[in-house]
């Protein structure tokens, strides 16, 4: 079971259906704007980097997420990422800007991990790393490192494994969070498996791939969002609001709790039925061709093809990291394992099928403290050049398994989760 609790510190914002693009067609989500708060305009002052870079609207709302962190910096992580953006701006250049760029929470945390890529390189090599300022729509990596006589050019990837549920989860709180309604309230969300059998359990999992792909999901989260405002805006809404999810393989049942004239004062509190199918498993079932056909390797796939770091080049290692950090897994730290390292290197060599798109694919968790996987080489003869790059660069670092949760600790999850802990940052 999960347990997370969403706590509004806004007022009323709009909730509109938008498409957001980025690069190819991978990112299509609700657009949510933020209303300019007072704490935002405080908060600004205390990080003089993002003030300088990022002109903060003087009232309204704004559908950019640095709006949303700079609103709500009493989230002590909110806070430790605002002051990593002030503290790195300057010195990542186009990298450090994206960030404050992006309009949705899945885009925050990819342009994260670049920025966290190039922070853990330069911490290690100094200047010889350079964040990369793309001209126009020419195709660019983004970071270069010079190392001895070579030029390291970086591209780092953060996919989003089972796209359609990972918005569905994401997306639930969040519309209820921000509905154009004029008053506050708590409510009580319960996602669970369809009853189909006399007798079912509703407790019993429920398999995340049964969510429909993006596009039928986010219209799904589109009529949700308009059946919830519907429900909360007449004068005496009903006790509960229920729905089939996306899929009709979970239903979805909001019940109020409280109602509150005031429309900043808003918390969700949801629980979920507990889930099968884990990121891990794509790399522990079945066989190469298997991993390589399963959403995660058609992503992977097309990202290879994209060539980024541009064709071969003599004196040009081409590095492609892709982070994991957005894997749906109870287990971060797969990556490092041995099992997992030999699935990799063979589904990357199916992936590449010798055209040589990089010369070396590298896994990785990216975050404050970065760790890898084994690197997957597709020209070998790269492995003997630059292989003190690995070490010298830091991006040997295995992960660690998490310590295990004490009983203190799990009650307190289960009793008030951070609503804003639901991003990696």
């Amino acid at each position: 079971m999960e347990v997370r609790h969403f706590k509004s510190t806004s007022r009323k914002t709009d909730l509109s259906s938008k498409s957001a693009r980025r690069g190819n067609k991978a990112m299509s989500v609700l657009a949510i704007s933020y209303p300019v708060t007072e704490s935002a305009k405080q908060a600004i002052d205390r990080y003089p980097a993002i003030g300088r870079a990022f002109c903060l609207p003087d009232s309204g709302r704004s559908e950019f997420e640095i709006v949303r962190l700079l609103s709500n910096t009493h989230y002590g992580h909110i806070h430790r990422f605002l002051e990593f953006i002030d503290k790195w701006l300057d010195v990542s250049g186009p990298i450090g800007r994206k960030v404050l760029k992006v309009k949705h929470p899945f885009q925050l945390e990819q342009a994260a991990a670049e920025l966290e890529t190039f922070v853990h390189l330069y911490e290690r090599l100094g200047t010889a790393v350079q964040a990369v300022e793309s001209a126009g729509n020419s195709v660019s990596p983004d970071v270069e490192v010079r190392f001895d006589a070579c030029t390291i050019r970086v591209e780092v990837y953060t996919p989003v494994d089972l796209m359609g549920f990972q918005l569905f989860k994401r997306y639930v709180p969040m519309v209820l969070k921000y509905l154009d309604v004029s008053c506050g309230y708590r409510l009580d969300v319960k996602i669970q498996p369809v009853q189909e059998v006399p007798g079912y359990d509703q407790a019993t999992l429920y398999y995340p791939y049964t969510i429909p792909e993006e596009n039928e999901t986010h219209k799904w989260l589109a009529e949700f969002a308009e059946g919830a405002r519907q429900w909360l805006s007449k004068e005496s809404p009903k006790q509960a609001l229920r729905m089939p999810g996306p899929g009709g393989k979970v239903d979805i049942v909001v019940k109020i709790a409280k109602l509150d004239d005031d429309p900043g004062n808003r918390q969700i509190c949801s629980i979920w039925a507990t889930r099968s199918t884990d990121t891990k498993l794509f790399f522990e079932v079945g066989t190469a061709q298997d991993t390589a056909e399963s959403p995660w390797g058609r992503n992977l796939k097309n990202k290879l093809r994209r060539q980024q770091c541009g064709e071969p080049v003599e004196g040009v290692l081409r590095m492609l990291v892709v982070n994991f950090a957005m894997a749906d897994s109870g287990w971060p730290h797969f990556i490092s394992g041995e099992k997992f390292g030999m699935r990799f290197r063979e589904v990357i060599v199916g992936l590449d099928g010798g055209k040589q798109h990089y010369d070396v694919v590298l896994p990785a968790q990216l975050g404050y403290e970065c760790c890898f996987g084994q690197p997957s080489w597709i020209n070998a003869r790269w492995e003997v050049k630059v292989g003190d790059f690995i070490a010298e660069g830091g991006l040997d670092r295995a992960c660690i398994p998490p310590p295990d949760s004490t009983p203190k600790e799990i009650e307190e999850l289960l009793s008030v989760s951070d609503p804003e802990a639901e991003s990696t940052n």
